[in-house]
């Protein structure tokens, strides 16, 4: 059952990079794949160190107690996740000058995978706390950071799509919320 909490994890906390990608396609900067791989192992690393980090925190308070606050922090990441899709004006997903070149540098790659990963250091905490396995959650989180990364740039090249990263927060606290709900009934 944990396998499904990772997918699920790993599908809303990189919702972002979905968003990322569409941003940078459409401005025509292209992430090759070896950028795109060394974001979403950073991200992978910045996952797995704050679910190492909520698993130490398990070692001081009740397996009962632990998986109420993760789920709870879940949820509550959730709704503001979702509050703030409401209330956000049309910001840019990244900073303007990060997208200007044709092609992205390594400097903008490592400075885009320490944003993507401070997303996620909540989630990683909360997500340990209700006991979701380390190293399957990290690897789905690299998956997902690099397939989502690809499949946004592509859609950002398309002429058709005006994709707004207020959906990609919408979608990204609703999956929050299932997971925190799903965490505190197992």
């Amino acid at each position: 059952m944990h396998i499904l909490s990772a997918i699920l994890y790993a599908v809303s906390a990189n919702l972002d990079c979905l968003s990322i990608g569409i941003a940078y396609g459409i401005k025509k900067t292209h992430i090759n794949i070896r950028k795109n791989i060394m974001i979403s192992l950073i991200t992978m690393a910045g996952t797995y160190v704050s679910m190492r980090f909520g698993h130490f925190l398990t070692r001081y308070i009740s397996l009962a107690l632990a998986n109420f606050l993760g789920s709870s922090l879940l949820l509550i990441i959730g709704l503001i996740t979702l509050i703030k899709c409401f209330w956000k004006q049309e910001e840019q997903v990244v900073e303007a000058s990060l997208l200007k070149a044709k092609d992205i540098s390594i400097c903008e790659a490592v400075i885009l995978s320490f944003i993507l990963t401070i997303n996620n250091i909540a989630l990683g905490i909360g997500a340990s706390i209700t006991g979701m396995p380390e190293l399957i959650t990290s690897i789905t989180t690299f998956f997902c950071s690099f397939v989502f990364i690809s499949i946004g740039q592509n859609f950002g090249k398309c002429k058709f799509l005006n994709f707004n990263e207020k959906y990609a927060d919408l979608i990204s606290g609703i999956i929050l919320i299932i997971l925190g709900c799903y965490e505190l009934i197992i």
